[in-house]
Formats: C-alpha cells, sequence, structure tokens
C-alpha cells in the first residue's frame, strides 16, 4: 500500500483482461511472495456501490475436491471469501460437504486480507490488496485457481466475474 498503482505495471504474468462476459470486471492482476498474494483489479463500479465480491479458491488445485460451480469449468474450491471487501466486511469459509454441495463453515480468522490503494477513474474503480498466505487454509503450496464474482450489495443480482463465466479458473503458479 504505498498510494500508488505504478507497481503493477511491471506485473505481466499473472494477468487477466476481461471480456463482456465478464460483466463489471475489466482487469485482474496477482502477484505473490511467501507471505502474501498480491491482487489489482480494475472494474466498472464505485465504492459507494458497496459491491460483494466472492473469492473462489481452489487451494488444493485438486477439481474433485471442494464445491464445483456454474462459473469455472475447472476448479474444485475449498476456499471462499466473501463480503463487502472495500466496506471492511470479508468472512472466510472452508468446504466441508461433498464435491458438488455449497456446504461452507464460517471460519473466525481475522486478518486475512488488506486493502491497499483504492482510486476512481472516472467510471473504473482500482484498487489493491493482498491475502496473508498462512491464515487461508492451502495457500502455502505450489499454486492455487481462482474466479472472482461480484454481486449487487444486497445480493439481488450477479454484475461480472473474472476470469468470465464458463471458462477455466484463473491458475497462479507459485513455484517461481
Amino acid at each position: 500500500n504505498d498510494d500508488s498503482f505504478s507497481d503493477w505495471d511491471t506485473v505481466a504474468l499473472n494477468s487477466y483482461t476481461s471480456d463482456a462476459a465478464g460483466g463489471i470486471f475489466r482487469k485482474l492482476k496477482l502477484d505473490y511472495d511467501g507471505e502474501n498474494i498480491y491482487f489489482y483489479f480494475e472494474m466498472a463500479s464505485t465504492v459507494a456501490n458497496g459491491d460483494i465480491f466472492d473469492f473462489y479458491l481452489d487451494t488444493d488445485n485438486n477439481p474433485n475436491t471442494g464445491l464445483v460451480t456454474w462459473l469455472w469449468n475447472n476448479s474444485g474450491n475449498d476456499v471462499l471469501l466473501e463480503g463487502a471487501m472495500l466496506g471492511g466486511w470479508f468472512d472466510m469459509f472452508y468446504h466441508t460437504g461433498p464435491q458438488n454441495s455449497f456446504t461452507f463453515d464460517y471460519q473466525s480468522t481475522t486478518d486475512f486480507f488488506e486493502v491497499g490503494h483504492v482510486q476512481q477513474d472516472n467510471d473504473i474503480l482500482k484498487f489493491e490488496g493482498r491475502l496473508i498466505r498462512t491464515k487461508i487454509k492451502g495457500l502455502m503450496g505450489k499454486g492455487m485457481k481462482m474466479g472472482v464474482a461480484a454481486t449487487k450489495n444486497d445480493w439481488s443480482a450477479m454484475l461480472g466475474a473474472i476470469p468470465s463465466p464458463g471458462t477455466a479458473a484463473f491458475y497462479l503458479d507459485m513455484t517461481e
């Protein structure tokens, strides 16, 4: 959190630009080190909208475990992070049920994420943050698959997903 996005200019390897099927999402960039997974988003929204984010994480990279959603076709999601992250509310859940059931248990873990710089650039909201790897089950491994969905602040409508629905979840290779 350095009040700038300039450090993201050099991140090209783990960068995903959305297409029209992605809804409000425009871009996602990911980076990591031994302690954190860093994220950068660009989306057609505002902080005031209070969008709810769902981060679906396949932390064991096994599509035969966790929740398989209709959104991405190659991941069994072991962890769900959900909430109005830009408003300070973001909860963690671990998948506990059979593979295709939406069965998650709330985790009372605190301080597992941090939002960094946030900037409104005309109709594009840009923000960065980090997930703390040691606080989230499975993130100390060599990689993970990830997809992010956004819904309205009252859950009345899905606003978008990145990667686009029907495509593969984004794979973050953490073997470097």
